[in-house]
């Protein structure tokens, strides 16, 4: 049926981005990939949509917010019986545009930013939310990870099952409130990106299978150590188990990349974080992003300080961005005209 909505509504859906700790195996599995990882408060990925008039907007929609509508109307409004027609709608998709970082760099921002055109679609229009697992089969997301697909709802500190054969989305084993006083340090080299799209699926579907003795060995590690000293608030416990479980999950890749992260700079500056007194350090997902997680605000501040001096006297040639974030244990926000914030 066709539907009527009045103009000029606008709605904007603020999600965190995804810290990915790595997965427990790759290959082929009885139950495949699963994992470890947690929302922080910056850098934000923001999707802006407007339905200007009944007729087609006259405000230019960047290629990739015009796919992400189509698509939405194709599967979820397809499946409410909605006929939309997607040049209706103006929509703006942006990470972070106060830093200006672009996608691909271990944070998460394409799931978020599908996620946050199908929620905010939905609720411009007047429909209910869709779940975690509708949203990614429509949108195209948690072929590996569902970590993002929770996490954009939820926030916090998750941990993801894997996938057994048939299911569309891991289950969630566990979620839980992440210590929003261990501040979280991002170290961000600027004009360098991880994998992606063709030559990531290309690694996955040749990629030498993990043994069932490492997969059980990480699950191990994340079931009796790195959730109990989340749970207590015990850093260094945590800290230790996380830098091995980070070390761990890389070498499922080091084939590709040449040891447990991405390529020599990528390994002198875990090693240099964990040199500078802050143990818990690590590649997400395919980085080039690295993170550092301390003790308190002024370990953080100290490793920023020192962080900087390192970076461009031994990196003169590269920039780097170089931020302060926390845990996100809130999850995305919606904000409809833009007054009524909803979660």
């Amino acid at each position: 049926m066709p539907l009527n909505v009045s103009a000029n509504r606008v709605i904007s859906v603020s999600a965190p981005s995804r810290l990915h700790f790595g997965l427990y195996s790759v290959g082929h599995q009885t139950r495949k990939f699963g994992g470890i990882g947690m929302m922080i408060r910056q850098p934000r990925h923001v999707v802006e949509i407007t339905e200007s008039t009944l007729q087609a907007s006259s405000k230019p929609t960047d290629p990739l917010a015009s796919q992400m509508v189509t698509t939405w109307s194709e599967q979820l409004g397809r499946t409410l019986g909605l006929t939309i027609d997607p040049s209706r709608f103006s929509v703006t998709l942006r990470s972070d545009v106060t830093a200006g970082l672009p996608r691909h760099i271990g944070l998460g921002s394409g799931t978020q930013l599908a996620f946050g055109t199908a929620v905010g679609m939905s609720t411009l229009l007047n429909q209910p939310i869709p779940s975690p697992s509708e949203i990614a089969v429509a949108m195209g997301r948690a072929g590996r990870s569902a970590i993002g697909s929770y996490g954009f709802f939820q926030g916090g500190f998750l941990v993801d099952r894997g996938l057994r054969p048939k299911e569309v989305i891991a289950p969630l084993d566990l979620r839980l409130d992440f210590p929003s006083h261990w501040p979280i340090v991002l170290v961000i080299p600027n004009h360098v990106e991880g994998l992606s799209g063709a030559p990531e699926k290309s690694v996955f579907e040749t990629i030498t299978p993990t043994t069932h003795t490492i997969r059980s060995q990480m699950i191990e590690l994340v079931g009796k150590q790195i959730v109990p000293a989340l749970t207590s608030a015990d850093y260094p416990t945590f800290a230790e188990a996380l830098y091995q479980y980070g070390h761990w999950a890389g070498q499922h890749f080091s084939a590709i990349q040449n040891g447990p992260y991405n390529g020599p700079m990528a390994t002198d500056l875990v090693n240099k974080i964990r040199q500078l007194g802050v143990p818990a350090a690590g590649q997400t997902s395919w980085g080039p992003c690295i993170f550092a997680i301390a003790s308190d605000d002024e370990q953080a501040k100290s490793l920023i300080g020192a962080l900087r001096d390192y970076t461009s006297s031994e990196y003169p040639d590269q920039s780097f961005q170089i931020l302060l974030t926390a845990a996100d244990n809130a999850g995305a926000i919606t904000t409809l005209n833009p007054t009524e914030p909803r979660n």
